[in-house]
């Protein structure tokens, strides 16, 4: 139905550790991947430029290097470097498909996708009374070209006059030049709450993942204005705190993201100005502009110890019974309650 082709991936890799004074770790790793679809597709070649000429090798490199350094008995510093290489797949190319009514359309264009991510972190061991934790910063850098994403639109052939439903769906382009920058923190903890052991974790995440080939004049998909990536949030929290009273365990778990601050327009576009009865999302572009502030979700969870093998629990996800969407257009689940038995053999 899609043609005959054939996909070939060889790889050959080697890494190097190392331990210095008790107190230095390091490891570099290198890898060399070949990539061919078809038979006159090498898709993984790499050029390397000399003064006179340029050199083009079948295999493309692939680095990475980390350093891990213990500074006192409870602070590790760390720093990461690794590149990353994605080839396009077959389905990605060449298949033209239906999946539950929406359309996947192929892009034999497709580029692979390149991209290097650095990191920079401290980790911290305390101890506070019975409490023994931890608390965890890291900043972190990563960019792409070539990115490719999964994108929703109008793929009109250039035959065809106007658009129909048949021309509406997803198909992986590449982005073009894009770069994620932010920092990961969090803390974690185990102790004693009176004579009941407990223990939480906390974490936030904090990103800028732009366009940096972004156009105002010229890319008019998104929802706003601005640089920000497509299906992105800017803040991210998460918490989870659990404490056992011999055999009554109880837990409470939070969630938040801020607002999807860019999607694809057309979700909530009429594909023909002037006639609601096209429009793909009905009422998305309302939904949105009421709900922009984000969304949270609480869980909450308890068990009771029948006996060492033997544990009947409660769960409830959703507790407060919020209505929020994590996809356009898709409203995730609203309140929701479970009862479980377990057995360990």
């Amino acid at each position: 139905m899609f043609g005959e082709h054939y996909g070939i991936n060889l790889s050959l890799y080697s890494q190097f550790d190392a331990k210095f004074w008790n107190k230095l770790a390091i490891s570099i790793g290198l890898r060399g991947e070949y990539f061919r679809l078809d038979k006159n597709d090498a898709v993984s070649t790499f050029d390397i430029i000399t003064s006179k000429d340029t050199i083009t090798l079948p295999i493309r490199p692939v680095i990475r290097a980390g350093i891990n350094y213990q500074a006192t008995k409870y602070t590790f510093i760390r720093a990461s470097y690794g590149q990353g290489y994605r080839f396009p797949s077959i389905a990605e190319r060449y298949i033209h498909t239906s999946v539950g009514g929406m359309n996947i359309f192929p892009n034999p264009n497709l580029k692979p996708e390149t991209g290097w991510n650095a990191e920079l972190g401290v980790k911290q061991g305390f101890k506070v009374g019975s409490w023994n934790g931890f608390a965890d910063v890291a900043g972190f850098w990563t960019e792409y070209k070539d990115m490719v994403e999964f994108t929703f639109g109008v793929y009109k052939p250039d035959s065809a006059l106007y658009p129909t439903f048949d021309d509406i769906g997803f198909k992986s382009i590449n982005v073009g030049h894009a770069r994620i920058t932010g920092v990961d923190i969090s803390v974690g903890a185990e102790g004693k709450i009176w004579e009941f052991p407990a223990s939480f974790m906390l974490g936030y995440t904090y990103t800028n993942p732009v366009d940096l080939n972004y156009d105002p004049a010229t890319d008019t998909s998104g929802t706003t204005n601005s640089r920000i990536l497509k299906y992105r949030y800017y803040h991210s929290l998460k918490a989870d705190f659990e404490i056992s009273f011999n055999r009554i365990n109880f837990g409470i778990n939070f969630q938040y993201n801020s607002n999807m601050v860019n999607i694809d327009k057309i979700f909530g576009e009429e594909i023909v100005p002037g006639v609601p009865s096209t429009s793909i999302m009905p009422g998305l572009n309302e939904y949105r502009e009421k709900h922009d502030k984000g969304y949270f979700v609480l869980d909450i969870r308890g068990s009771f110890d029948i006996t060492e093998k033997m544990r009947i629990g409660l769960i409830v996800k959703n507790l407060l019974n919020n209505e929020y969407m994590a996809r356009p257009g898709i409203i995730e689940a609203p309140r929701n309650i479970a009862l479980q038995y377990s057995l360990t053999m």
